[in-house]
């Protein structure tokens, strides 16, 4: 039980908690449920087949996510969100960059969160993604085969399988863009570590 309703005074008895801490409580459990509420309107907007809330809800859920617990990250999951953002991957160019940003820091949760987003079937898109004509998207799916390669050896073979060597290095030969340069010199990085076996 929680100990404010515990308080005990230098007598022995018990006190009631005071007004500013019932306040405070009020405050606290009200912030708690528009949070929850505001979950819930991501969710069913990224249900949505209109492109605007379609949008909104995706690009919510790119902000929310950097900053939360892994346990929130499994609510994600848990309404099925995962496969319906690996369908925007192949949409128009905003909702599929901002789409890919979420599952990025989807993939870079726990062992279990990492395996989701590979077992949702995400890996291969990314790999297409790395040929997309647009720079940005390039370097989100550069960055998100990166995270997930480096995770565990399982990881990179099932990366390595889906072929994405041969773009990367791709990446790596025609592009000034640093950024671009980093994330695919990062991801070949992750190829060559582990010893379960290393890769050829």
């Amino acid at each position: 039980m929680n100990l404010m309703w515990n308080s005990v005074s230098k007598n022995g008895r018990r006190t009631s908690p005071s007004v500013a801490t019932l306040r405070a409580l009020l405050r606290l459990i009200q912030r708690t449920r528009e949070y929850l509420l505001s979950i819930v309107s991501m969710i069913q907007g990224v249900m949505s087949e209109n492109t605007e809330e379609l949008l909104g809800a995706i690009t919510s859920f790119s902000k929310l996510l950097p900053n939360v617990r892994n346990s929130l990250i499994d609510e994600v999951i848990r309404y099925e969100v995962v496969p319906r953002f690996i369908e925007f991957l192949r949409s128009p160019h905003t909702v599929e960059q901002v789409a890919a940003w979420a599952l990025t820091n989807i993939a870079s949760g726990t062992y279990a969160q990492t395996q989701y987003v590979i077992e949702a079937g995400a890996i291969l898109v990314f790999v297409e993604l790395l040929n997309s004509p647009v720079d940005d998207v390039k370097e989100q799916a550069a960055w998100v085969l990166e995270n997930v390669a480096g995770d565990s050896p399982r990881c990179r073979d099932i990366v390595l399988c889906e072929n994405a060597s041969a773009p990367l290095l791709t990446l790596l030969y025609e592009n000034i863009n640093l950024t671009m340069l980093r994330n695919a010199t990062w991801t070949i990085s992750n190829f060559c570590r582990g010893k379960n076996p290393p890769p050829d």
